[in-house]
């Protein structure tokens, strides 16, 4: 079942962000709902186990942020969430979807591939891969609706 986010489901969101290894923190995410950003979740059993958020103007979104409990993946909840989303973006008249995917992300570079997105492009050192300040690219990924 998703679920338009409340305030009180950012800290169960940013648990889900950290074990997944993403590079966002509460702020991010309050930022997302003050701005009015489409922000989903997901519940299974009463439970957040997954979330999106995206922007859009005018006939272009950016998938922003999407993500999984770790002990939910390869359950099918990943599908979920993209199909949702590319519900949510046609409903608007979304025409193209961009998003970015660390290099290192196979399970999500085989998703969104799933789904048609093209990889389009590549953002050289984008994301930090670790406490290190090491870093790894974001490859950019298209999708015409």
């Amino acid at each position: 079942m998703f679920k338009k986010v409340e305030y009180s489901d950012i800290p169960v969101i940013v648990f889900i962000e950290s074990e997944s290894g993403g590079a966002w923190n509460e702020n991010h995410f309050v930022d997302s709902v003050i701005a009015g950003y489409p922000f989903f979740t997901l519940y299974s059993k009463g439970q957040i186990i997954g979330y999106y958020v995206f922007s859009f103007f005018k006939d272009e979104s950016h998938l922003l942020n999407l993500a999984v409990k770790q002990d939910h993946q390869g359950q099918g909840f990943g599908k979920m969430l993209i199909e949702h989303f590319l519900q949510e973006v046609k409903k608007i008249g979304v025409k193209n979807v961009y998003l970015e995917v660390r290099c290192s992300n196979q399970k999500a570079i085989k998703l969104y591939e799933k789904y048609n997105f093209k990889r389009i492009g590549a953002r050289k050192n984008y994301y930090r891969k670790d406490k290190k300040n090491q870093k790894e690219d974001g490859l950019i990924y298209n999708l015409a609706t």
